[in-house]
């Protein structure tokens, strides 16, 4: 028996998983060959060929952008989507947790650190206080480069802290080191 896997993907779109099961014998040695599915015998004299082929669809990932400024949302959007990542975004912690109480289907959260009502930090410990949300990784940005507030935040559960303007190189070394 021969037994081949063949498997295709295009990243973000689809993948096949081809199986190939071959069996090949004479009448005395069909009897020994075994389907690697029942483990049943296979009585065929000929060669048979099974090919099982299934369609996935691989999402893009999600990522919650949330920021009181209309053109930093546009930034981060704008980087994020051409990283290949669906972007949803937000002007404050508290829309961020009204979508995330409706869509539970987020990858990553990025916020800003100074907003009104519902500040950065105030939204990343209510993630981590909820056990539906605390695997969320999520990231805070500020133009302040204060190192006692980025270690508060890092020490809270924040994935990163990125000081703005955010460049697409901030934007590359943090999705192959959260979204794994």
């Amino acid at each position: 028996m021969l037994f081949f896997s063949i498997i295709y993907s295009v990243v973000g779109r689809y993948s096949f998983l081809c199986q190939l099961l071959v069996y090949k014998g004479q009448e005395g040695e069909a009897a020994a060959c075994r389907s690697p599915f029942t483990n049943t015998p296979k009585r065929e004299s000929a060669c048979s060929i099974l090919c099982l082929m299934s369609t996935t669809t691989v999402p893009e990932p999600h990522v919650l952008a949330v920021d009181d400024s209309i053109v930093d949302r546009a930034v981060i959007s704008r980087l994020l989507r051409s990283s290949k990542y669906r972007v949803t975004t937000v002007d404050s912690g508290k829309r961020a947790l009204e979508l995330l109480s409706l869509d539970r289907n987020v990858h990553m959260i990025i916020t800003d650190y100074c907003m009104p009502e519902m500040t950065g930090f105030d939204l990343l410990k209510r993630v981590k206080e909820s056990s539906e949300l605390k695997e969320i990784p999520v990231v805070l940005m500020s133009s302040e480069n204060s190192p006692t507030r980025i270690r508060r935040c890092l020490e809270e559960g924040a994935e990163d802290f990125l000081i703005k303007p955010v460049r697409p190189s901030d934007v590359s070394r943090l999705c192959s080191r959260v979204m794994k």
